[in-house]
């Protein structure tokens, strides 16, 4: 839970939990389950679309998070609301700087072609 994460994260003194690694990680899966089920209505609907798009061979499609791409290639990648980066959460140069880093890491992914997709143009 997003909520029991951030406060967790609080606890230990982290002044800005949305910037911690384990709150982003989590906060991307919780997000691309999100789709599946705003697109299917049931749970069931959402773990069948998931099992139909990512083949166990390695021949489907891989979704990955920005950060478990670092070191990855791949023939297309299809870069999802590249408008979040940097994101509107950013307050310091160091900040921006990661942001910066991130968006330099997407875009280096693919070998053949690159695809900048915005989420709210396809609802």
């Amino acid at each position: 839970d997003l909520k029991l994460l951030h406060k967790e994260l609080k606890e230990k003194g982290i002044n800005k939990p949305e910037f911690n690694d384990r709150y982003i990680n989590l906060k991307e899966k919780v997000d691309v389950l999100s789709i599946f089920l705003m697109q299917n209505n049931t749970v069931n609907g959402a773990i069948t679309s998931i099992k139909n798009i990512f083949k166990e061979d390695g021949t489907g499609i891989i979704l990955s998070t920005i950060h478990k791409a670092k070191g990855l290639e791949f023939g297309t990648v299809f870069f999802l609301d590249p408008w979040r980066i940097p994101s509107k959460y950013t307050t310091t140069a160091e900040h921006l700087e990661q942001e910066e880093n991130i968006r330099y890491v997407i875009i280096t992914r693919a070998k053949q072609s690159l695809f900048f997709v915005n989420l709210e143009d396809l609802s």
